[in-house]
């Protein structure tokens, strides 16, 4: 998902939250059974579910929908897919209309921060719900979905943010790759320059390939960088300080200075992940959801290794779950279909088409061990990386629209070379801590 998709998906955050997964891939949950409890009696109803995605997520989706269907003959679901990449829908604003005009759909997936008002609290329903199976819910992931002491959210659905590399084109230019040069701890912001530079290709004024594509947002390189944008509980604002704005500073110089990524300029075929598999480019950042845009269309070798890190650097998580609209006429069934899409069958159907990991022990323990998979060639070869990852990532940030706007106007200056990452952050922090306070 590219940095504009990146702010319409749920990002939650607490620092550490993930130290609970470490280990997760010799659990002995390993062989547990995903078959979902038999349904509860429950009253007929048709659940409203409005999402975006590509047309991998949509296949999930639509799968997701059978089998919550087949697991409560009772339920319909009325699943809505908004397309990504269409610059006239805006998966927020028209949530918040709907929202509004007393219509939205039954089950939401938002940023607590923003929407908490018209969000419905979980905790009674999760502990009414038999079927829910806490016992196996990963502790920390679950508290995620927490704000001001209430469960607003179901987390479920982990992004780690790795690194893809094309393995061939390495191999071509003599460099080791970025698996080899993780093992050694020699893998961070030079090393990643230097390797980006190599693989960066030009026959007289012309491109043909990128050392590296720009596809996750700023605050990973933040992350990956050691900085820390913000307090325990968001509301004061870092971004002034220069261990959060130099990372950013080098990520746009990649563009702009160094000239070893694309730019806005290029063609859209070029960027993001149908670059990576058009051999435009060698390496890009991004989550467990590109396994299954890449299976198939890349023809050379590929493969995943952590992300450049500097000496304090954290890896960046994103992580996504539902809620249910307190706007809602029928909480209870909507509530099932919240809870089997979070629960092991549906995890299931999402991990096994090599899209995000699971929340829960018994399906992550069979994503990590490859076990899972419908096609096992989906896993790259380095797939280990999933869960030896996640216990080391820090999560999106949890912050009012005001402030995130004020801080991506900031970044889209620094990136077409209007100002400098710390005139420009610092100026945006100064905006941004005006909502900080304030909610």
């Amino acid at each position: 998902m590219n940095e504009r998709e990146i702010g319409r998906r749920v990002r939650m955050s607490r620092r550490g939250i993930f130290g609970a997964i470490a280990g997760v891939g010799v659990l002995a949950a390993c062989g547990g059974d995903t078959t979902p409890a038999p349904a509860a009696a429950v009253k007929p109803a048709t659940v409203g579910w409005m999402i975006w995605g590509g047309e991998e997520e949509k296949k999930v989706h639509n799968a997701t929908k059978d089998g919550f269907e087949k697991a409560y003959p009772n339920l319909k679901l009325d699943l809505t897919v908004l397309p990504l990449g269409d610059p006239t829908i805006n998966y927020d604003d028209k949530l918040s209309a709907m929202i509004a005009g007393g219509n939205a759909p039954d089950v939401i997936r938002v940023n607590v921060r923003n929407f908490e008002k018209a969000m419905l609290p979980l905790d009674d329903y999760v502990k009414k719900d038999k079927d829910f199976d806490l016992a196996d819910y990963i502790p920390s992931v679950l508290e995620t979905g927490k704000w001001k002491g209430k469960l607003l959210q179901i987390i479920g659905k982990l992004g780690p943010q790795v690194l893809y590399f094309n393995a061939t084109k390495f191999k071509e230019q003599g460099i080791p790759t970025p698996r080899e040069q993780a093992d050694k701890g020699t893998w961070d912001f030079d090393t990643f320059l230097q390797a980006a530079t190599k693989l960066t290709i030009r026959k007289d004024a012309d491109v043909k390939q990128y050392g590296y594509i720009p596809y996750a947002s700023f605050w990973t390189w933040i992350n990956q960088g050691g900085g820390k944008p913000f307090n325990a509980d968001y509301s004061e604002g870092y971004l002034d300080k220069p261990e959060n704005h130099d990372p950013v500073q080098f990520r746009a110089d990649l563009v702009t200075k160094h000239r070893v990524a694309h730019t806005n300029e290029d063609p859209a075929n070029l960027k993001s992940w149908q670059g990576f598999v058009g051999g435009f480019g060698a390496m890009f950042i991004s989550g467990p959801w590109q396994m299954a845009r890449i299976k198939g269309k890349l023809g050379d070798a590929w493969d995943i290794a952590p992300p450049p890190l500097q000496k304090t650097g954290r890896p960046h998580m994103q992580a996504a779950g539902e809620s249910l609209w307190n706007g809602t006429k029928i909480p209870d069934q909507a509530f099932k279909y919240l809870a089997y899409m979070e629960g092991k069958e549906g995890q299931k159907i999402w991990s096994k088409a090599g899209t995000d990991l699971p929340g829960r022990k018994s399906v992550m323990a069979d994503f990590a061990a490859g076990k899972l998979f419908d096609d096992p060639t989906l896993m790259p070869p380095n797939g280990k990386v999933w869960a030896d990852i996640t216990p080391k990532c820090e999560i999106y940030p949890i912050i009012p629209k005001d402030a995130t706007d004020a801080y991506t106007k900031a970044y889209n200056d620094v990136l077409a070379g209007k100002i400098n990452a710390k005139d420009a952050f610092t100026e945006a922090n100064k905006v941004a801590m005006i909502s900080l306070k304030s909610k």
